[in-house]
């Protein structure tokens, strides 16, 4: 039997539910027969219902304390839930509110850093003490007008300082029509540090009303506007540079240091893939789509159709596409040092290609997802991986009726 089959075969967790079918192939030779090079995940729970006290929101993100329990922020509700590790919510840190311990609408971003839980809503970043009760506030402003941008408390850092969260402000279109983006540092009272690193600007689509929108293919960043990811223990961001096309095509995979100095870079090589007239047909069409509400679970009722159709229209003429995918769509970084990068589209089966590096760089296997979907948008991945390390992944999906779970899933990593 085949690697390939028998690893379809083996993705046993497959369930009614949609959970997305998995199949891992490693860099490393085998050197004997029996040895499987390829991964494979196992299911081993899931978190969520379609009714009930099970019920989630919208999951937004999540992390795995020292306690061993999962921490979790989730769309329109305004605390961290937890779960025990056997998916069991045990209770809720924070409320609505403005005073110690609630939160501006809801938590968008969390993370623990040493014992220390953080959260961010709309407003400012809180840091929590293992008893759940908060210990610190941290809330500024700091605008960057030649941006379009201002920036607000975000994930803090190892040396105490944080990274700044940015929010479109001011005259908004220098936002887009820069050729890279900062991403700078601050400290507790919002005094620009430095800027750690620059970022070339993602692929948008100008719309007809002025605004912009993600390019299909641009780098899937959640809630972020640049895609970058900051280690766990805060300590530096990895990102991608130097994308380059051509007969020895290559991306440098790097991490740079919360001060700014390059702590690894790793040249990466792949194979450029261009993007064919169909691809280009069915980008085009789920784009258009997409900027009507197509692909939204309520969609608006306050526009006619021919008021939609106009947009599609218009967003379908708009679009514009690079000679090649980009061959990055999204870094995670993993919890013991990892990195988790998503590699380009693959149309029309959409499949993900995850690959995993080393701490140093160097590659140590790769996971295909093939089924499940995470958000509305056609070429969103299958499965939201929001936490990750050599042992087991953490990762979102949502069914049907956009009604979401949690999964955990072992990783068999063979040989």
């Amino acid at each position: 039997m085949g690697h390939s089959t028998r690893s379809v075969l083996t993705a046993c967790w497959l369930l009614a539910l949609g959970a997305p079918t998995v199949v891992a192939q490693s860099s490393r030779a085998s050197d004997s027969e029996a040895c499987d090079p390829y991964w494979t995940l196992r299911e081993t729970l899931r978190i969520g219902s379609v009714d009930g006290e099970e019920a989630l929101a919208g999951v937004l993100d999540l992390d795995v304390g020292p306690d061993g329990n999962l921490y979790v922020a989730q769309q329109f509700i305004p605390h961290v839930a937890v779960f025990s590790p056997a998916g069991e919510a045990i209770r809720a840190i924070g409320r609505a509110g403005g005073g110690p311990g609630e939160f501006d609408g809801w938590p968008v971003k969390l993370g623990w850093i040493g014992d220390t839980l953080w959260a961010y809503d709309h407003s400012a970043t809180k840091l929590f003490g293992a008893d759940g009760r908060e210990s610190r506030r941290i809330q500024f402003s700091h605008r960057i007008g030649a941006e379009g941008s201002r920036f607000e408390a975000g994930a803090p850092l190892a040396d105490g300082s944080f990274l700044g969260r940015r929010v479109l402000s001011g005259d908004i279109s220098k936002f887009y029509e820069a050729d890279s983006l900062s991403v700078p540092r601050f400290d507790a009272d919002g005094r620009l540090i430095e800027v750690i690193a620059r970022i070339a600007q993602p692929l948008r689509v100008p719309l007809q009303d002025g605004s912009y929108a993600s390019h299909p293919l641009a780098s899937w960043s959640g809630v972020s506007w640049v895609p970058t990811e900051v280690t766990k223990d805060g300590t530096a961001l990895i990102l991608v540079r130097n994308i380059r096309s051509g007969a020895a095509a290559t991306f440098d995979l790097v991490k740079v240091g919360i001060d700014g100095h390059t702590q690894m870079a790793r040249q990466i090589r792949y194979e450029p893939k261009p993007v064919s007239s169909s691809e280009q047909d069915w980008l085009r069409e789920t784009f258009s789509g997409w900027v009507a509400g197509d692909y939204l679970e309520r969609p608006s009722r306050f526009l006619s159709e021919a008021t939609l159709e106009r947009r599609r229209r218009a967003a379908a003429a708009a679009i514009e596409f690079p000679p090649y995918h980009p061959p990055v769509r999204r870094i995670v970084a993993g919890e013991d040092g990892t990195i988790w990068v998503l590699r380009e589209l693959e149309l029309p089966d959409r499949v993900d290609r995850w690959e995993v590096y080393g701490p140093g760089g160097a590659l140590e296997g790769s996971i295909r997802i093939t089924t499940g979907r995470s958000h509305g948008e056609p070429w969103a991945p299958h499965l939201n991986i929001l936490w990750a390390d050599r042992e087991q992944v953490w990762g979102t999906t949502v069914d049907e009726l956009d009604v979401p779970y949690i999964h955990r899933f072992e990783i068999d990593r063979g040989c």
